[in-house]
This record gives structure tokens, C-alpha cells and sequence, in this order.
């Protein structure tokens, strides 16, 4: 009987210790992706879940992400455009709004203003129209640090910031692109956030934090196997005991 306690206990910590190495290994996921985004304009790092926890124990989160901001980092460009302080870009996506850091702006093939990937990115009147089709003329296109935006000398729109006070609702779609799985969103206020054209906002990922969390989570897998390895050494110790 003593054999068979001590050999069921070793197969539940074997269970546990497996579980904890494929949350390691899901760790390691997040920081891999977190150095590859490291030069991602508007990127914000994932949380490996360790880190998750020691802040935000106890809550309902499904996931959570460093919204603090990047540097940022002059272009020259006026479509390029960062944001400073709480805000996000609003774009129409093909499932609602996302929202996004990444002010890397293009004119699409109608005139409007989009993200890289063609979703158009909204004002206070709807998508914004950069360009009309039927004038082939150059515009210049001036963006005021409360995101007024102007035609020319013509104000056009004003960019429609949101805010996010509560990660529960928000969910990654794309390495720079958020949604809210609620579909309510807040409109910052013009004191929240200070928009800057010609400007760019770099990823928020330290390398050497991101590295220093790599070595901790290598050293906690180790030990993990190892643990793993001798509950089985035990096992098969018991199971040839019960043979005699």
C-alpha cells in the first residue's frame, strides 16, 4: 500500500510537472515573438503568464499586453504618425473597429486613409478621404497634435482616438492590432494623448528584459525535466518492487 501511495503521488507530480513545462514552453513562446516584433512599429509586448500573474493576480484577463509606450522615432513622412500618452488609432476593420499604435498611414486606390494592410482609418465623421479620385493634384495633408486633420489649409475630419482603461475586453489579432471582445470602446479626451506627424512610435520591447526573461524561464524547464526524470526513475523502482 505504501508502494502504491507513493507511486500515485508520483504520477500526479509527473502530470503537474508536465503542465508547468508546456506553460514554459508558452512562455518561450511569447518572448520569441516579443523579440521578433522588436523593430514592429506601435508593438506592445506580450506578458509571458508568470509575469501576468505577479501583476494581475486574481482578475479575469484572458490575456494582457505591455501598453506602455515605445520611443518614438522621426521619418519625415506626413502619413506616418504616432501617438503619445493613452490612445489608440481607430481602424474599420473587416470585423469592427480595431485599434492600433501604428500610425504607419498609406491613401488607398479611393482616397482614404488606411493602415498597411488597407484598413481605413477613422475620424470623428467616418473613414477619412485624403484624396479626391476625380482631382489628381498633389495634397498636403497636416495632422495637429489633437489630430485635427487638415486638406490643404481646409480641416477635413478630426482622428477618432479611443482609450483603454481595462485589458478584460481586449483580445490580439495581429501583432500591432487589438480588439474588444464587448464592442464598446471609450474616446479619449484631446488631454489623454498628443498626436505627431512625420513620426513613428517604436515597439515597447527591451531586449535585455526580454533575454533576462528567457534565461529564467530556460533555467525553470530544466528543472522541471529533471524533476520529471527522477519521479519516473522512482516509478519504474516501484514497479519492479511490486514484480517481487
Amino acid at each position: 500500500n505504501n508502494y502504491l501511495t507513493k507511486g500515485w503521488f508520483m504520477v500526479k507530480s509527473i502530470y503537474e510537472a508536465a503542465r508547468l513545462m508546456n506553460l514554459k514552453t508558452r512562455n518561450m513562446d511569447i518572448i520569441a515573438n516579443n523579440l521578433a516584433n522588436i523593430d514592429t512599429v506601435g508593438y506592445k509586448r506580450q506578458l509571458p503568464f508568470s509575469e501576468f500573474m505577479s501583476r494581475y493576480s486574481n482578475q479575469e484577463y484572458k490575456h494582457i499586453s505591455d501598453m506602455s509606450e515605445g520611443g518614438l522615432v522621426k521619418t519625415g513622412n506626413p502619413l506616418d504618425v504616432a501617438l503619445t500618452g493613452k490612445g489608440f488609432f481607430v481602424f474599420e476593420a473587416e470585423n469592427g473597429y480595431m485599434f492600433s499604435r501604428n500610425g504607419k498611414l498609406k491613401i488607398n486606390d479611393q482616397g482614404y486613409l488606411t493602415d498597411e494592410k488597407g484598413n481605413r482609418l477613422l475620424g470623428m465623421k467616418g473613414p477619412i478621404l485624403a484624396k479626391n479620385n476625380l482631382d489628381d493634384k498633389e495634397i498636403r495633408i497636416s495632422i495637429s497634435k489633437n489630430g485635427e486633420v487638415k486638406l490643404d489649409d481646409i480641416v477635413s475630419d478630426k482622428l477618432l482616438i479611443s482609450k483603454i482603461d481595462d485589458q478584460r475586453y481586449v483580445e490580439r489579432i495581429t501583432d500591432q492590432g487589438f480588439v474588444l471582445t464587448n464592442k464598446e470602446f471609450q474616446t479619449a479626451e484631446d488631454t489623454d494623448y498628443e498626436v505627431y506627424q512625420f513620426s513613428l512610435e517604436e515597439s515597447n520591447v527591451n531586449p535585455i528584459t526580454e533575454m533576462q526573461s528567457m534565461i529564467e524561464v530556460n533555467k525553470h524547464f530544466e528543472t522541471t525535466h529533471k524533476m520529471i526524470n527522477y519521479y519516473d526513475t522512482y516509478l519504474g523502482k516501484v514497479n519492479e518492487a511490486g514484480k517481487v
